[in-house]
């Protein structure tokens, strides 16, 4: 390989450079892979100075191919043998080309097999992609029902349901603003739990305080009465009784107390109400064992009795009470029972109506608004009456222990 050399650009010819390269230093460099390939590195003058079969150098490449096609494409295609041929010329430095001539049926067939292998390559990435997009459409649908079905629990009334783990996608946000609302909306039940407590606590307060004052002033007409008659013990153990009784009913300002401290608390009532009516009013008991230890708003049964000895005591007769309290199923049950006149049918049905209605009063009335307050509007006063026969009044309150 020959080329020649100006020192300065505007100098005349100085020299020539030579290079010499071996055969076998080329000759790894032109091997194929295919034993159909051939590889040729031919001059200027269309002989070849190397090839893949060494024995080839050294005689023109027209030899092998149409030499007018060596200098006019890039790639040509000829027969040789009756073996269609194709070639790919490449030009190199100094004037040499580089030609590398296949057999067509092979390139052909390696670019079907190489066409196959891409097909295949393509269809296994579609299939992948179309794995990947069915499980992200999945993952994300399993996101959404999750965010469904929890609006579904807080349109049931689980106001506490909360979602976890949601990640901080779109889907995310969303789960953390369902959260949010939710912790908001416990927030408002709290608070209108808490305010309807305080105005049920202070409409039993006030519901409390009718009692009191009202028991109070018969208390005190009995007494007086009794200090009038005979002025000594009867006097000075009544007011004793009376002492007793506020002294269970006041309870530190507390409206709940214990059944055992109920029935205390009726006892010391009746103490005071027999030094008047002395023999003519008769009560009797019968108390499960098992529910003296349940706790009940205070006041249940003095109204109660003292209703029956003020509205069904007949004259010159005896009356009887009954007090029952007994456990049913989850419930407890006062009842106060009499054999007194009873009540008329068309005031029965007017009394019944006045237990359902949240009005101002005494007695029954009292002792119904109570329990609805205080327990629920499942609970309350129930009155069983014949005229002439008695009346029985039941109060049905849950289990508290």
């Amino acid at each position: 390989m020959n080329r020649l050399m100006n020192f300065y650009p505007q100098g005349g010819m100085k020299g020539v450079l030579s290079l010499q390269i071996e055969n076998q230093q080329i000759q790894p460099l032109l091997e194929t892979i295919n034993s159909t390939d051939e590889i040729y590195l031919v001059d200027q003058k269309g002989y070849i100075l190397a090839a893949s079969e060494p024995e080839m150098a050294g005689i023109p490449i027209r030899t092998r191919m149409p030499e007018e096609d060596l200098e006019q494409k890039a790639q040509i295609e000829f027969e040789r043998d009756g073996i269609s041929k194709i070639g790919n010329i490449q030009s190199g430095v100094f004037g040499t080309k580089i030609l590398v001539i296949s057999d067509k049926e092979t390139v052909l067939k390696d670019a079907k097999a190489v066409s196959r292998r891409m097909m295949f390559l393509i269809l296994c990435s579609a299939a992948m992609v179309f794995l990947c997009i069915i499980w992200y459409t999945r993952w994300i649908s399993a996101r959404v029902q999750k965010v469904v079905y929890a609006a579904k629990r807080m349109g049931q009334g689980e106001f506490d349901y909360r979602l976890e783990n949601m990640g901080e996608d779109e889907i995310g946000q969303i789960g953390m603003a369902f959260n949010q609302l939710s912790d908001q909306i416990q927030e408002l039940i709290r608070e209108n739990y808490e305010k309807k407590i305080r105005i049920q606590t202070s409409e039993l307060n006030l519901l409390q305080e009718q009692i009191n004052p009202h028991f109070l002033y018969n208390a005190l007409a009995v007494i007086s009465a009794l200090a009038m008659r005979e002025g000594g013990k009867q006097t000075m153990q009544a007011v004793k009784n009376l002492s007793s009784f506020y002294r269970i009913s006041l309870n530190k300002g507390k409206q709940v107390l214990s059944i055992q401290e109920e029935v205390e608390l009726l006892q010391s009532y009746l103490k005071i109400q027999q030094m008047r009516f002395r023999d003519s009013v008769q009560v009797e008991y019968e108390i499960a064992r098992e529910v003296l230890t349940y706790r009940t708003i205070k006041l249940l049964l003095q109204p109660l009795v003292e209703n029956a000895i003020h509205h069904a005591r007949k004259e010159e007769e005896v009356l009887h009470i009954a007090v029952r309290i007994q456990k049913e199923e989850s419930d407890v049950v006062f009842q106060v029972t009499d054999d007194g006149c009873g009540i008329e049918a068309e005031k029965l049905i007017k009394l019944r109506s006045s237990l359902r209605r949240s009005e101002e009063g005494y007695g029954l009335r009292n002792v119904a608004n109570r329990v609805r307050l205080a327990y629920g509007e499942e609970y309350g006063v129930r009155i069983e009456s014949q005229e002439g026969y008695g009346t029985t009044v039941s109060v049905r309150i849950p289990v508290n222990k």
